[in-house]
């Protein structure tokens, strides 16, 4: 066993809790549909937490032509899978609550919005300290500082506006910097 099939399994099992999870929201979202306020918004956070994921897995792949991975490579690895989840958690309740998914989110906006932003700062800031490469961090650095600023406000439009900035510049992000696996 090589060391990245012995990483990825423990990073594997993380990111299928929390896209299970996800989905399970997505699929609560549907169901509860008339019930819930402000379904959008959801969606979007949903969509986000999974796009985050999948593009998290695969660029995993480029630890795979190491013989060597570090405790500190391994935990910077790490904390992406881990706020993910996380973030999953605080924001899909369980299926008993799901009706008031609107009132549990004023309730945990805060601790979301701030997990999520975690693994937006020490990956860019390091991968341009290191090696004066800040083509990463353009794209990551604001969106985790407009994850930040969205816990300044409750206004359900800023809400809106946080949710959707977030999303289009990570999707730029995977577009521009996505990943591939080759044989």
């Amino acid at each position: 066993m090589s060391v990245f099939e012995f990483t990825a399994t423990l990073f594997g099992i993380v990111v299928a809790l929390a896209m299970a999870r996800t989905l399970g929201g997505v699929a609560d979202i549907i169901r509860y549909r008339k019930e819930i306020r402000h379904k959008p918004l959801f969606l979007i956070w949903f969509s986000l937490l999974l796009l985050g994921n999948v593009v998290w897995w695969f660029s995993l792949w480029r630890l795979s032509e190491s013989d060597v991975v570090s405790l500190y490579q391994f935990g910077m690895a790490f904390l992406v899978p881990v706020c993910f989840f996380i973030a999953t958690r605080l924001l899909v309740p369980d299926v008993s609550d799901f009706t008031a998914i609107g009132e549990r989110y004023r309730g945990v906006r805060v601790p979301f919005l701030l997990t999520l932003a975690i693994p937006f700062f020490p990956g860019p800031i390091l991968a341009g300290v290191f090696t004066s490469e800040w083509s990463i961090g353009a794209y990551l650095l604001p969106a985790g500082m407009i994850l930040v600023a969205g816990t300044l406000s409750s206004n359900v439009r800023f809400q809106y506006g946080v949710a959707i900035s977030v999303t289009v510049i990570y999707l730029a992000f995977a577009m521009q910097f996505r990943s591939s696996i080759g044989g």
